[in-house]
């Protein structure tokens, strides 16, 4: 991925850091350093503390923060555990650290957005106008503090479509497959290499060995999801029984004025109206970004935008170029605009779902706050303690 940015610094807009240091100043300033997702990003912080001690793809099941006596494999790709160690070894192991650089990936993806609107629109203006409405609308802007997956694969997602309109096959291979191996639902994005006449036939081969692994790991968790589904309490986690449901809660959030900037959602039925047959160079790509992604959802148990709002992270991308491809007067840029103010300014609803999780995470570090170094710790979110310190 580095060779591929390096191979494309020609074409890179230095405006695009003024869009970021935005974006790093309002998260900075206006999201508070805390957990959004509870329970998995204690795991993602404790793999990636192991990760700065020996290469293993591993959780702690018992033991304490210096001392891992018994540890098991981590469900989840490896590719933003990996990454968040590397920050951990050059700033420290701490919750504080996975916060800053969450938000540091959140400004590159805005960076990274607005140089991809950059390559597929005619003005600069619009390229700013799609990332700005990346940035600020509330569910990205809320989960930019998250050390989650969900902006850094939304990141490389964006890095991967940058470097195939572009032609630059190492920053596509790459880009797509480290975003593969940080969501697993990424990979059906992987055919756009392969399909793509501007990317070389040996970058092509590059991404199919990049996402080889992934692959074998999609298989692991199919082995082994019927253990998986009795865990979580569901019949089956795929199938076309949850299209009808989530079909209907993902128009309703994605068209809901006060949740989801509807303009947005608007004026990318209009594009698929007035351009789906004939899609200006490159264009049709985001949409089968946008489609692809869309699909997945529809058919996994949790894949209701209202029951997972951050799963829309995925496909807002492409949403906020193809919007920006539209606005070309001031009134309309104007309505983009205010539709992304007016969900901002409405109080934030949890699930009830998330809102035990939220409960249950902070009784957990209220506890582990109380507790000796030497108490012994009996717990099934033993991860939460361990990053606290205790053993």
């Amino acid at each position: 991925m580095i060779y591929g940015i390096v191979r494309g610094r020609n074409r890179f807009d230095c405006f695009a850091l003024s869009p970021g240091a935005g974006a790093l100043l309002a998260t900075a300033l206006f999201v508070s350093s805390s957990h959004r997702l509870f329970l998995d990003e204690d795991i993602y912080i404790n793999v990636a503390s192991n990760l700065t001690r020996a290469p293993v793809n591993q959780v702690t099941v018992m033991g304490g923060p210096e001392d891992i006596q018994v540890s098991t494999y981590n469900k989840e790709p490896a590719g933003w555990p990996v990454l968040l160690s590397f920050a951990f070894l050059l700033a420290g192991r701490s919750e504080t650290v996975a916060f800053w650089f969450a938000r540091l990936v959140f400004a590159l993806a805005v960076v990274a957005l607005y140089q991809l609107a950059r390559e597929l629109l005619p003005t600069r203006r619009q390229a700013l106008l799609a990332a700005i409405l990346f940035g600020a609308t509330p569910v990205c802007l809320r989960y930019s503090v998250s050390t989650g997956t969900d902006t850094p694969s939304a990141l490389m997602t964006i890095l991967g479509m940058w470097g195939l309109l572009s032609g630059n096959g190492p920053l596509a291979a790459a880009g797509f497959a480290f975003a593969a191996q940080t969501r697993l639902e990424l990979l059906v994005l992987i055919p756009l290499v392969w399909l793509s006449p501007k990317v070389p036939p040996k970058w092509k081969i590059g991404a199919a060995a990049l996402v080889l692994f992934e692959t074998v790991h999609v298989v692991w968790l199919m082995s082994v999801a019927p253990v998986l589904e009795r865990a979580g309490e569901v019949s089956s986690a795929f199938g076309l029984r949850y299209v009808g449901s989530n079909l209907s809660d993902n128009l309703k959030y994605c068209f809901d004025p006060f949740g989801f900037p509807v303009v947005i959602s608007v004026f990318v039925v209009i594009f698929l109206w007035k351009k789906v047959r004939w899609p200006p160079a490159g264009q049709e790509a985001l949409i089968v970004w946008i489609f692809a992604l869309f699909a997945v959802y529809l058919c996994f148990f949790a894949g209701s935008f209202e029951m997972n709002p951050r799963y829309s992270i995925q496909i807002l991308a492409p949403m906020t170029i193809l919007a920006a491809s539209l606005a070309r007067r001031p009134v309309w840029i104007g309505a983009l605009l205010l539709s992304v103010i007016v969900p901002a300014t409405q109080r934030y609803e949890t699930t009830p779902y998330f809102e035990a999780l939220e409960t249950d995470h902070r009784l957990s570090t209220q506890f582990a706050s109380r507790l000796n170094a030497d108490d012994l710790i009996m717990s099934g979110a033993q991860e939460l303690f361990i990053n606290y310190g205790r053993t």
